[in-house]
């Protein structure tokens, strides 16, 4: 049998107690400087080792000794280690049960063990860390014992009678030394009402001038608002009298050149729901669309088409034209007059697209052309067709019929 002691930093003492088995089966010194090393690495100070080696049987280490440091050394082949002998926790003599290896032993210490004892800080005793608190409510022996009045006793001791007298000092020392406080907080009280008083007064100084100030700016700036705003209604009114003045030039402007711009433009339709039209028609029943409201030249016109059987039973589509009031009617010239080209749009074939050229004089009749009154005008005809030729020629495609007025 042979024991090693090692010191460690934290004044952490390990003894490891390892029984060999048979000759040849010693412990491995490599494993026990690795281990030592890890231990002291993890309590974050340098190896230092005291090794008692008076016990041991095996030679190996002996070359060795003297050495300032714990080296590794190489076991004869058939060697065991052992180090992987059971060792009890340091805390064993406080309860714990725990065993295991060197390195089970480390981790349940410093982490799992729950018989970690402390002193008592008033008698000294050697207390586990969980009922340190238990301890000094009822088990203390040193728990302060109340002073009596031990000083009217006629059996006090002399011992007594003097602790008696430092006490009686002690107390009247803390008795001045309470008045002395006292007194100085009553100065500094005294002192600080002053200072309060002091600061109150220069507050109330400083926000009447500060008031006479704000009204001062106030005043001020009353004046000025008022002499700005008088001169700017008298900039307002002469820049309003400018610009009465540029806006009917402008007017002028844009009404000539509303008059005078005749640039052709093409206002196209497309005329949706073809089928349900001719089938209403064939029923005996008139189909009338018109369009939305377009400009032309600056005229608002529509287009309207209906779809009716005429006297020889035969479905006939016609177009027609109608002007409305709209915002610059004022500034046209009435009644209307120039060319008018209306276009049945063949969706395939430009070639066979149908146009139709209307020729409006200065004495077209006015219910057509002349300036709206209350309402639109009449409808004026401008294409008059069979449907049944418009649909063999390919005009309707996906149940609609493209038109179009070019000015």
């Amino acid at each position: 049998m042979y024991k090693i002691s090692l010191i460690i930093p934290l004044t952490l003492l390990l003894v490891f107690n390892v029984t060999s088995g048979t000759p040849g089966e010693d412990g491995c010194w490599s494993c026990l400087e690795r281990t030592l090393n890890m231990i002291c690495q993890k309590e974050g100070g340098t190896s230092v080792h005291t090794v008692d080696f008076a016990n041991c049987k095996v030679n190996c280490w002996k070359p060795f000794f003297g050495t300032p440091s714990l080296q590794q050394m190489t076991l004869p082949p058939g060697t065991r280690c052992g180090f992987p002998y059971k060792v009890s926790c340091w805390n064993a003599i406080n309860g714990c049960a725990f065993s295991g290896s060197c390195m089970d032993v480390l981790q349940h210490f410093e982490q799992d063990c729950g018989f970690h004892s402390t002193s008592c800080p008033n008698c000294d005793a050697l207390v586990l860390r969980d009922n340190i608190i238990e301890h000094l409510k009822s088990t203390c022996t040193a728990r302060v014992i109340q002073v009596v009045e031990a000083a009217t006793s006629t059996s006090t001791s002399g011992s007594d009678q003097r602790a008696y007298l430092e006490m009686k000092q002690l107390l009247e020392k803390i008795r001045d030394d309470h008045l002395y406080l006292q007194t100085s907080f009553n100065r500094l009280s005294e002192q600080a009402n002053i200072v309060s008083a002091r600061q109150h007064e220069s507050y109330e100084t400083g926000v009447t001038r500060v008031v006479d100030l704000i009204l001062e700016v106030r005043t001020g700036l009353k004046t000025d608002l008022e002499a700005r705003i008088v001169s700017c209604k008298t900039d307002v009114s002469s820049e309003v009298s400018k610009l009465n003045g540029s806006l009917s030039i402008a007017t002028e402007k844009v009404s000539r050149y509303v008059r005078l711009s005749s640039a052709p433009r093409e206002q196209i339709w497309v005329l949706e729901d073809w089928r349900n039209m001719t089938d209403g028609a064939l029923r005996g029943t008139p189909a009338v669309t018109e369009s939305p409201l377009r400009s032309v030249r600056g005229y608002s016109v529509s287009q309207v088409v209906k779809m009716a059987v005429d006297a020889s039973h035969v479905l006939r589509f016609t177009s027609y034209i109608r002007f409305h009031s709209g915002p610059i009617d004022d500034e046209l010239e009435w009644p209307f007059r120039g060319v008018l080209n209306f276009r049945v749009v063949h969706p395939k074939d430009n070639m066979k697209t149908v146009t139709r050229r209307e020729d409006i004089s200065r004495w077209s009749p006015e219910e057509y052309f002349g300036r709206p009154g209350h309402g639109p005008n009449s409808p004026y005809l401008l294409y008059d067709k069979t449907a049944e030729s418009l649909e063999n020629a390919g005009f309707i495609v996906n149940d609609k019929l493209c038109l179009s007025i070019l000015s």
